[in-house]
């Protein structure tokens, strides 16, 4: 579906915005894999913190539920030192007790045991936050496979964003806490009979730290492809022409970019006018026994009918009759024309000179 939609596509920039997005989704989706084998291998790993009690000869790990211990004895061979790990016997964490003895020695290895019993709450905080980014984690490639259905809406990827961060947030929680609560100075030292030991961190912690890492890197990639979509919808009216089904993005009309719209030119403003531009306009020469201005000689006008000729427009065949003159202005005021009173046997009087002149 996606190699078609790239194939119709021919612009370069929509192309590599079309073509990406089904990349970045199987990129998306191995990372979250990656860091749910993380997540489960943390969650059931014993490895939390590992001490090394020589005088015993003795390896403890301890987990988030489970303490396992196994006998290691370090040999010389050839002048090389050789670690020789026996079996490891395992105790479920909460199960565990040291017996009825209220007074229990430091410096026996059953102390040390009994001191992570303390952190029990803490325990059982982290394995819930553990199932918890592993149940966001299988959400999250839920979505991505549905992306490939409804690849045309914003919202898979908006959740697929918001589990990604889900998965990381609990997953930095976890190594996080995790990494404080160990070193506190009565869980980091470990008391043997002869020498004062210290924890490290096993290999869970990291499994643990791996994930997140992958959870992080699926969010980057979620708010990337978020970022990329806002970048399709900007530019919608483009790719409406050259991707099928564009059209079906989610998003409200109020963000969608108009058309602008061409300005009409002046003279379908004012149609009834009909001006020209100033740069058309010819100057035509006129003689000076036809120029008559009416601002220079206002007594020949009526205040009611200056307006009326400024603005009328008066047929030319009807220039050379006075009486078409006067039948126009006697139905615009009928008292203007009773005062202008003017021969009609003289063609030549400087209204007529103003009316062609005005023509």
């Amino acid at each position: 579906m996606f190699k078609a939609s790239c194939e119709k596509t021919k612009d370069t920039a929509m192309v590599e915005l079309v073509c990406l997005k089904p990349v970045l989704l199987v990129i998306a989706a191995i990372l979250t894999s990656i860091g749910l084998g993380f997540s489960i291998a943390a969650i059931a790993s014993p490895s939390w913190e590992v001490v090394h009690m020589r005088e015993f000869q003795t390896e403890h790990h301890h987990g988030l539920w489970l303490d396992c211990a196994r006998n290691v004895k370090t040999i010389t061979s050839n002048g090389e030192q050789i670690n020789l790990y026996g079996k490891s016997h395992c105790t479920y964490k909460f199960d565990y007790t040291y017996g009825e003895s209220a007074m229990l020695d430091d410096s026996v290895p059953d102390s040390e045991n009994v001191t992570h019993l303390s952190y029990k709450v803490f325990h059982i905080a982290y394995m819930i936050m553990i199932v918890l980014s592993v149940i966001s984690g299988l959400t999250t490639i839920t979505i991505i496979v549905g992306t490939c259905r409804y690849r045309n809406s914003v919202t898979p990827i908006l959740l697929l964003t918001m589990t990604s961060l889900m998965s990381t947030a609990l997953s930095s929680g976890v190594f996080g806490s995790y990494f404080f609560v160990s070193h506190s100075s009565e869980n980091r030292f470990v008391k043997g009979v002869t020498a004062i030991y210290d924890t490290d961190f096993g290999d869970a912690y990291y499994f643990e730290q791996y994930a997140t890492y992958s959870f992080f890197f699926a969010f980057a990639i979620g708010m990337l492809l978020l970022k990329l979509l806002k970048y399709f919808v900007n530019f919608k009216s483009k790719l409406s022409r050259k991707l099928p089904g564009a059209s079906t993005y989610s998003v409200p009309e109020s963000n969608k970019p108009q058309p602008f719209l061409p300005v009409p030119p002046y003279h379908q403003f004012y149609p009834e006018q009909n001006l020209q531009p100033p740069h058309f306009i010819k100057k035509l020469p006129k003689s000076p026994a036809s120029e008559v201005d009416f601002h220079s000689q206002p007594h020949m006008l009526t205040p009611s009918q200056e307006p009326f000729l400024r603005n009328y427009n008066f047929p030319k065949s009807s220039v050379s009759s006075t009486s078409s003159v006067f039948a126009s202005l006697r139905s615009y005021d009928a008292d203007t024309v009773s005062r202008a009173s003017i021969s009609t046997s003289n063609s030549q009087t400087p209204l007529l000179l103003g009316l062609e002149t005005m023509v």
